[in-house]
């Protein structure tokens, strides 16, 4: 249980946690958080992404420094945009994004998962595992509800479910075809890409 906390609680799980909020934040037993989950999970994992970097003494691969800084000139070009014409609440609200929550993922992977075999295995495996938990919630609402229908998934439809299984599953089948070692351990590996599909 102590190993399990601790994955979760590892800066990949609360990355995982970041990534996937708009999925969960919605779930009626949830409704109790005071915050937005989307930004308390964006602020603890930069926070923990910051601890480590310096940790490191800020070194990072020069592969990866070359896609974070092609991606901040991106930005910067997304943010001096707006003074080329009337600027409206759509396109304020994009750039914050842009230079927030969508740059972030790419600079955590480039320069803490991408850093790190041991890391890239556990984000790769926390990954799965919430597919597989949002698979397990969705096979038990349909079981309830007869189909898919207007089935509501953690406070998420079909759709915003799928975004997430459907890759899971891919992990799941790539394990069983290229990283399994043993038949039992293929045949997991395609039993549970089979249950993503449902």
């Amino acid at each position: 249980m102590l190993y399990g906390t601790k994955q979760i609680f590892s800066f990949e799980g609360l990355f995982i946690l970041f990534l996937f909020a708009g999925r969960y934040k919605n779930a009626s037993w949830l409704r109790w958080v005071p915050v937005d989950l989307t930004a308390l999970f964006f602020v603890l994992s930069v926070l923990c992404g910051v601890y480590i970097l310096l940790r490191r003494r800020l070194y990072v691969l020069h592969d990866a420094l070359v896609i974070v800084g092609l991606a901040l000139i991106f930005v910067f070009y997304s943010l001096i945009s707006l003074s080329w014409g009337e600027v409206g609440n759509y396109a304020l609200h994009k750039a914050a994004y842009i230079a927030t929550l969508t740059i972030w993922p790419l600079i955590a992977c480039a320069f803490i998962i991408g850093y790190s075999r041991f890391r890239l295995r556990r984000f790769v495996v926390l990954f799965f595992l919430f597919g597989f938990w949002l698979a397990i919630a969705g096979a038990i609402g349909r079981l309830r509800h007869g189909g898919w229908g207007r089935l509501s998934i953690l406070g998420g439809n079909y759709l915003g479910v799928g975004r997430v299984v459907g890759p899971a599953g891919l992990l799941a089948w790539g394990y069983g075809l290229f990283f399994a070692r043993r038949p039992f351990e293929r045949w997991i590996g395609f039993i549970l890409y089979g249950f993503t599909l449902g």
